[in-house]
């Protein structure tokens, strides 16, 4: 389901149909007209009341007229009209609206579920929002998340090697890059429900399933991403068929996926030796993991 395209054709719908690229196009397009309206005036001020002057000077009138009354016509057409490509463009999202749809994301709903590999802008971007809104609110939030099994050396060599091939960032990305943010992103998820205690409640899995798309989201609405900060995301709302396609296909990765950390499961650890034992997480992959926690989202413009 991911892979549909948005429309071709680059009509007003199309364009207003990201918030940024809409701010962009209406300041673009005030600018114009503005800059078009003094250098008419300016003109008509200057030049002798002759008749081919005057036809110049209504001229340069005549554009920036024509152009307000066709921005007004486009507004008042994509407000009170349907497009043909709504449905698609409601869910389509440009990769500049991505970071913003989010946050939007984790500031509304009670709960937030996500799938995702290493967690890097979970734990940086978004983890603190999540925190920031509990408090605030004083109101119980919950989190599922499921992350890649750091346990399992051929999959994150494979995942390392997909990255290395494909990614932004190829040039980061090893076995240990993978496992350090895993151990950041857990140790993440640890202090914050070690710190707000009673405000915050977590799930926490280790998925052995490798996918290129991230699920995430609340019980309203579900975010698809994939790895690079240029591809473009799709939105869904409950309601619509794909809302309900991938809250089922995120349940599935939860049940296949073991939880290693419940907050029913009574006091929590602080340590991921503590968690996972020292044998699996060594003391310098911990204090590597502890650095890693204070790293910006990678995504960060």
């Amino acid at each position: 389901m991911i892979n549909e395209k948005p429309p071709t054709a680059m009509d007003l719908a199309t364009i207003l149909g990201s918030r940024s690229q809409r701010r962009a196009f209406v300041l673009a397009t005030v600018l114009v007209l503005v800059v078009g309206s003094l250098l008419a005036l300016l003109v008509a001020h200057n030049v002798p009341e002759t008749p081919v002057w005057n036809a110049f000077v209504n001229l340069l009138i005549s554009v920036p007229a024509a152009g307000v009354f066709a921005l007004l016509s486009g507004l008042y057409l994509w407000y009170f009209f349907s497009d043909p490509s709504k449905v698609l463009m409601q869910s389509y999202l440009f990769p500049k609206d991505i970071s913003s749809s989010l946050t939007e994301l984790a500031r509304h709903g009670t709960e937030y579920k996500i799938f995702v590999r290493t967690g890097r802008h979970f734990r940086a971007s978004i983890l603190p929002i999540i925190i920031e809104k509990a408090r605030t609110s004083r109101a119980p939030l919950r989190l599922e998340v499921a992350l890649l099994d750091f346990r399992n050396e051929s999959l994150c060599a494979r995942y390392s090697r997909y990255r290395q091939s494909a990614s932004f960032d190829r040039n980061t990305w090893s076995p240990g890059y993978v496992r350090t943010e895993i151990h950041a992103t857990i140790l993440a998820i640890l202090t914050a429900l070690n710190e707000n205690n009673g405000l915050i409640s977590a799930d926490l899995y280790l998925s052995p399933r490798l996918s290129t798309f991230r699920i995430e989201g609340t019980a309203d609405a579900l975010i698809v991403t994939r790895e690079d900060p240029n591809d473009a995301a799709y939105r869904y709302h409950r309601g619509q068929p794909e809302f309900a396609a991938y809250s089922a296909e995120l349940r599935w990765v939860f049940d296949e996926s073991e939880r290693v950390v419940s907050s029913s499961g009574g006091v929590l650890p602080v340590s991921l030796s503590e968690l996972f034992g020292s044998d699996v997480v060594t003391a310098s992959s911990e204090i590597a993991a502890r650095a890693a926690t204070k790293a910006q989202s990678p995504y960060a413009s």
